[in-house]
């Protein structure tokens, strides 16, 4: 057992993300104490003090980690922020004591391009937060290329979020079991048309709409006609003009119909996600997808007949049962069709999903991922393609990243202003968080229901909410 106490200090969330990245899933204690499962045991003191041996008149203060009774850290607090500092101090602790390092360093938060921004230096990435050289490169390169896209965003705009939480099937991965259609329970007709409903309450706020993203689930889960009724209704409702991107999450090859792409390109949409997660036909079996990779080349080909503006595929480094060589073949096939984006993820253990952590720990190695991404990160600037914004998230093995890749003026502006926070976005659907910016500077955010049964029964108090949210 893992036990960690904090003292002379209350950064539970910094410490609790550290905690994490060493030794997977905790949990925090009506104590305070936070806890992991492990064979070991370790206690561990995060400990705040004033050094009382200085003799200068303002005593600074001390950061120590304590492990198992031994002083393994101890540092003098600078200028980071507090909790910056808590979790360097531990996860270097952490590293001395256990053996092990990680390739963000003690960057665990969701977006390490807003430090690499700050630094603007790799040599400061790694050396105050022990960033992995080629991590280091790949935050200020991505850091960079974000900003370009920003200055094409108008500072007051508004981009818009429109969620369909519905799959054919739930991947092994995922936790998405109560909208997994395959279960015979159809509630998708009544939930598009809380949407639409949702969207007209809504229609005040869509005077500077920059970019809209209808995404999931898979949207394409919907019939031909069901769907050329609600997106012919939504962009009726949104008023788009011709600079606004939109963006079609058609995620699943095996639901993208001819009459699905021509009532897209009609509506105006620009951007068409694909996104095959391998091109490998056993490991799509593995995890219960049923589409194949001849169905994903045959949607791709249907894409660019059409067309569009911009189309990013996406791949999942680290799939149950995959290897280095597996995900370098599914990125080279893939790279030969060249599609404007390529975006790399790192598999993500959702709580609920059907794959315990350790099942997919038995199935593919952290050193196996890496060996993924280092080779994505290498193929892909070769090819021509550049990283334009970057992401992580808390569940990831090995605390990897999720990179979005693209041929240069392709860059999708929505996923951007997203992950910024210098824009306000509207979530429009279950589950969804807006989030509003004030002048750059503060931000605050409005969550929605996640239930969808719930959120049809209680749609228009959620858009009273957010029109509220929004002052309209």
């Amino acid at each position: 057992m893992i036990t960690l106490r904090l003292v002379g200090h209350q950064a539970i969330f910094p410490v609790s993300d550290v905690l994490r990245l060493f030794f997977g899933p905790i949990r925090t204690l009506d104590s305070g104490e936070i806890q992991a499962d492990s064979e070991e045991e370790m206690e561990i003191i995060s400990l705040l003090e004033k050094d009382d041996t200085s003799e200068s008149r303002e005593k600074p203060s001390l950061l120590s980690t304590i492990i198992n009774g031994r002083c393994i850290s101890t540092t003098e607090m600078d200028t980071l922020p507090l909790n910056r500092q808590v979790k360097r101090d531990l996860y270097n602790a952490l590293s001395r004591f256990t053996g092990r390092q990680f390739p963000w360093g003690s960057l665990t938060g969701i977006r390490p391009t807003l430090v690499a921004r700050e630094v603007d230096s790799e040599r400061e990435l790694e050396a105050v937060y022990a960033v992995r050289s080629d991590k280091s490169k790949l935050a200020i390169k991505t850091a960079r290329s974000e900003d370009i896209v920003m200055r094409q965003i108008p500072a007051d705009s508004l981009s818009i979020y429109i969620g369909i939480p519905f799959c054919p099937t739930r991947c092994s991965y995922c936790s998405f079991p109560a909208y997994d259609m395959s279960s015979g329970t159809n509630i998708l007709p009544d939930y598009v048309e809380a949407l639409l409903t949702e969207i007209e309450m809504l229609q005040p706020l869509f005077s500077n709409v920059d970019s809209i993203y209808f995404g999931g689930g898979t949207p394409t889960v919907l019939a031909d006609e069901h769907f050329d009724h609600f997106l012919t209704r939504a962009v009726s409702l949104l008023k788009p003009n011709v600079r606004t991107e939109i963006t079609l999450e058609a995620g699943r090859p095996d639901t993208i119909t001819l009459a699905k792409l021509e009532s897209a390109k009609s509506n105006g949409v620009n951007r068409i996600c694909i996104n095959p997660q391998t091109l490998n036909n056993q490991t799509l079996q593995n995890i219960g997808r049923r589409h194949t990779v001849e169905d994903f080349e045959k949607a791709l080909s249907s894409i660019k007949q059409m067309r569009f503006d911009s189309v990013n595929a996406d791949l999942i480094a680290g799939l149950p049962g995959e290897r280095s060589s597996d995900f370098k073949l599914s990125l080279d096939v893939l790279c030969e069709s060249k599609p404007d984006n390529i975006t790399v993820h790192s598999l993500y253990k959702k709580r609920t999903a059907r794959l315990t952590r350790e099942e997919v720990m038995q199935s593919v190695s952290e050193a196996e991922i890496d060996l993924m991404l280092r080779y994505a990160h290498k193929k892909l600037p070769g090819m021509g393609y550049i990283p334009y914004y970057l992401y992580k998230q808390k569940d990831t093995l090995g605390g990897h990243e999720n990179t979005g890749y693209s041929l240069p003026g392709k860059e999708c502006r929505y996923n951007v202003a997203m992950m910024s926070d210098a824009y306000s976005v509207l979530a429009i659907g279950a589950g969804g968080v807006s989030k509003r910016v004030y002048h750059h500077k503060r931000m605050e955010r409005c969550d929605c229901l996640k239930n969808p049964i719930e959120y049809i029964r209680r749609v228009r108090e959620m858009a009273e909410r957010k029109r509220h949210f929004f002052d309209v």
